[in-house]
């Protein structure tokens, strides 16, 4: 019984070694190539992070975990033995079923896509008005997330007010996440332009479009981050709709 303990302490310590090892390497390395300029396009970054960096340091940990955890049990009295890996047991255990249980610890699920899910409508307001019909042809669009979603031209695609056009876009939300923005950019060139989106994890119907909100900032070249001139004077509203598959 004591050799048992003292396996399924070693493996208890390396697969806890692993697992730290895997996330801090995985957010290290994600960290470092925001820090250095690399944009993460529609969760290419992280999608490129989690199928590469993630198992390998993974991997590594789980060795050095194991190796750290010969050394410790090779070390430990019986009762230290049975109190650290039952004890560790036991942690795991209750982590696992509040994980499943608690639905709150598991926010970021999938909407149920047999259900009703937010649909954020979006108008852009221009600086200026364009030729009727143009909307698709000059400019480009794109809604960004840690879980991207495609954003949709809503009919009619633009309209007039005070003499300004205002595009009009949609998208369906799926998963339950924060730090959403809409990129807009020209067909033409130029720099992107990115507003931030304030929307909770799981946004609820309103019944009309909050308030303008200006562009927050500007992507020039390979993903500079710069500030929004006067000349990139557009606003942006939203309104949330509960819409079925």
């Amino acid at each position: 019984m004591l050799v048992a303990a003292k396996i399924l302490l070693a493996v208890e310590i390396a697969l806890i070694v692993g697992a730290i090892a895997a996330v801090v390497g995985s957010f290290g390395f994600y960290a470092i190539a925001q820090m250095m300029g690399v944009r993460d396009m529609n969760g290419g970054l992280a999608m490129g992070v989690a199928t590469t960096v993630l198992p390998i340091a993974g991997v590594i940990g789980t060795g050095l975990g194991l190796w750290l955890g010969i050394v410790v049990v090779r070390a430990a009295g019986a009762p230290t033995l049975w109190i650290g890996s039952l004890g560790i047991l036991a942690i795991a255990g209750a982590v696992a079923a509040a994980y499943f249980v608690v639905p709150k610890l598991n926010d970021g699920n999938p909407y149920d896509l047999e259900g009703p899910r937010p649909v954020v409508y979006m108008e852009v307001r221009l600086p200026w008005p364009i030729q009727a019909g143009m909307a698709d042809r000059f400019f480009r669009k794109s809604f960004e997330s840690y879980a991207s979603s495609h954003a949709q031209w809503d009919e009619p695609r633009q309209r007039d007010e005070d003499g300004l056009t205002i595009l009009r876009f949609k998208v369906k939300l799926y998963w339950r996440v924060k730090d959403r923005q809409m990129v807009l950019w020209r067909a033409d060139g130029g720099p992107k332009m990115v507003f931030d989106l304030p929307l909770p994890k799981e946004p609820e119907s309103t019944e009309a479009y909050g308030p303008w909100k200006r562009v927050d900032y500007l992507l020039e070249g390979e993903g500079q981050r710069v500030p929004a001139s006067k000349v990139y004077d557009y606003h942006i509203r939203t309104k949330i709709v509960m819409e079925g598959p």
